[in-house]
């Protein structure tokens, strides 16, 4: 009997999002892509595991699989539709986290309503109370925010119900309750576990099991100014992924761009891996003929995307229409419509709003627009390539350049330069059809290196090297001590003693993390005999415009694995300060460094 292979290793691979809702954008539909190829590679079922309770997981899979969007050997699952179907014998499988049982009194329990959820709002309308129901009407979890019970007034509190009403399991926290029911899904076999939101990935970095490799992608810029220097401030939606790196088993960067950018600002503990995206579907066999005219956008209509750049940029260009796919929230879709009548072009930009199929329209155009603020690598700019239609991107960090080579295969333009972006989209128009087929059949070729499979392969080789040198959690009792400071004029020099590790330290650094701003750095450390770790810190990468307080971390590499320390002091290390730069010792005794504003 013939046997499919497949370089992906045989363990299962999950990858775990908050939900696959009717209209998903870039990040989801890589995470789907992917999760497809996998299902691909092998003839194997991969399961897409999901958090929100209205996700409804069979209905939404059959959909998306009429839609030809999901593979037919994925599988969707969600917690609460899990839990809710759940035996009795499997619900008390699942393990709390609280020391002592709190008891949750009947009276205070809502009513069923026919639903699997019902919810109870606060006076600021915020929801402070979720219980979840089986079909019978049973409650089988309850999640209550400041509870005000005996035991627990504050905080969080999930409890878990046998059909009877007992009492099974206590959580305080829900990536507790998260974890709790991986741990029951994955039933101690070896496993990959990949997730892509920062939300999600950040609420998973704790979730450590010897027996699953944890795996994050990193899917947009992680710095707040994409234009900036690369040790500037990060992203606020992305900085608890990059400050948190070394929890994950490996992090994926979409670019060698962004990964080398990391590694050159030392914020590389060691894990980071690129693997780009990939684009779905094939790629044109034979291109077919276009209207040299016709353009299209595809994406989310939010402020970052800058969509208003290339309505402006078309309105400009007589001989040019556009049709934009996508659909937004608050005040940007009206802005644009509004944009449009002003610039009297509805008869040539047209709003074509949210289409599952919009990535088949780039078959029909002649160019595509990206003209967004920042991107991770620009899933679009691919799905374009493929189809033969020539993408017009704005060069910025990072993605368009790592798969575009201007002239060739699209064209690069100066990032947020609309005169610029006008002068392209007019050239692309006036091209010969002969200079525009070569460059089509290059974009197609180009988009090649994206192929599903080619990618599936980097894939197997990261995860397979995770499995290869996955290490234990180190329990020893470590800790990082303050020897010496010294607060010079131009550096500020950190020296530490790391105890309580039975082997030797491979490598260390000095951390620092911003409480009010996004910021974060690192530099190297010295590791010197009997186990110091010495590091000089350049002022200027604490100094600010206002003022700031950082808290500061020594970084080792020991048995195999990165562990981040917090450093402590105590009363008798000298603490030197000059005008703006104040160390001092936390009422924990931790270091900490206040930076203030112009050396006041």
């Amino acid at each position: 009997m013939f046997r499919w292979s497949s370089p992906l290793p045989s363990v299962p691979i999950y990858t775990l999002t908050w939900n696959i809702g009717d209209e998903f954008g870039g990040l989801t539909s890589s995470a789907v892509q992917r999760t497809n190829a996998f299902a691909r590679s092998g003839h194997r079922q991969v399961e897409f595991l999901t958090l929100s309770p209205n996700m409804e997981p069979v209905a939404r899979g059959d959909e998306l699989k009429r839609q030809k969007k999901l593979h037919k050997r994925v599988r969707i699952r969600n917690i609460w539709h899990d839990l809710r179907s759940a035996s009795e014998d499997s619900l008390r499988s699942l393990t709390g986290n609280l020391d002592k049982e709190i008891t949750v009194p009947k009276t205070r329990l809502l009513k069923y309503k026919g639903q699997l959820y019902t919810e109870k709002t606060g006076k600021d309308r915020e929801v402070i109370q979720t219980d979840y129901f089986r079909e019978d009407g049973t409650i089988f979890a309850s999640d209550m925010l400041k509870p005000k019970l005996q035991g627990r007034k504050r905080g969080r509190l999930i409890t878990c119900f046998s059909s009877s009403g007992a009492q099974l399991a206590q959580w305080s926290n829900i990536s507790e309750f998260y974890y709790s029911w991986l741990d029951k899904l994955i039933q101690g076999q070896e496993a990959v576990l990949i997730t892509d939101s920062a939300g999600i990935g950040g609420r998973m970095r704790n979730y450590d099991r010897t027996n699953v490799v944890k795996a994050q992608v990193q899917h947009n810029c992680h710095l707040a100014n994409a234009a900036g220097p690369i040790d500037g401030p990060l992203t606020e939606r992305w900085k608890n992924i990059i400050v948190n790196s070394d929890k994950y088993d490996f992090l994926a960067l979409l670019t060698d761009r962004e990964r080398e950018d990391l590694t050159a600002t030392q914020l590389d503990p060691g894990n980071l891996v690129t693997v780009p995206n990939m684009f779905r579907g094939t790629e044109a066999r034979r291109l077919k003929p276009r209207p040299k005219s016709q353009g299209i956008l595809v994406g989310r209509l939010a402020p970052g995307k800058q969509v208003d750049h290339a309505i402006r940029a078309v309105s400009a260009t007589s001989a040019a229409r556009l049709d934009i796919y996508g659909s937004g929230q608050g005040e940007t879709p009206q802005q644009l419509a509004d944009l449009i009548e002003s610039l009297r072009v509805g008869d040539r930009i047209i709003r074509r709003g949210y289409d599952p199929l919009a990535n088949e329209r780039f078959r029909d155009a002649s160019y595509s627009i990206l003209s967004s603020r920042s991107e991770g690598q620009g899933l679009v700019l691919l799905e374009s390539m493929a189809a033969g239609c020539i993408p017009i991107a704005y060069d910025v960090r990072y993605g368009p350049s790592d798969i575009i080579t201007d002239g060739v295969n699209g064209f690069l333009v100066s990032p947020d330069d609309i005169d610029e972006l006008t002068r392209t989209v007019k050239h692309v128009t006036s091209m010969s059809n002969a200079e525009l087929d070569r460059m089509r059949h290059a974009a197609v070729e180009r988009a090649r290196d994206f192929m599903p499979d080619t990618i599936v392969q980097l894939w197997a080789e990261v995860i397979q090297n995770a499995l290869d040198t996955k290490m234990p959690q180190n329990d020893e009792a470590v800790a990082a001590q303050l020897v010496r400071l010294h607060n010079g004029d131009t550096y500020f020099t950190i020296e530490a003693t790391v105890t309580g590790f039975s082997s030797e330290v491979e490598w260390a650094a000095i951390a620092w993390t911003g409480r009010a701003k996004n910021l974060y750095g690192r530099v190297s450390a010295q590791i010197t005999e009997g186990g110091n770790v010495t590091a000089a810190i350049p002022v200027e990468r604490l100094s600010q415009d206002t003022d700031e307080t950082f808290d500061i971390y020594i970084d080792i590499f020991c048995a195999g694995r990165p562990k981040r320390l917090r450093l402590n002091c105590d009363d008798a290390v000298e603490l030197q300060r000059n005008q703006s730069i104040e160390p001092y010792c936390t009422v924990k005794s931790n270091v900490s460094i206040r930076s203030h504003a112009s050396g006041k």
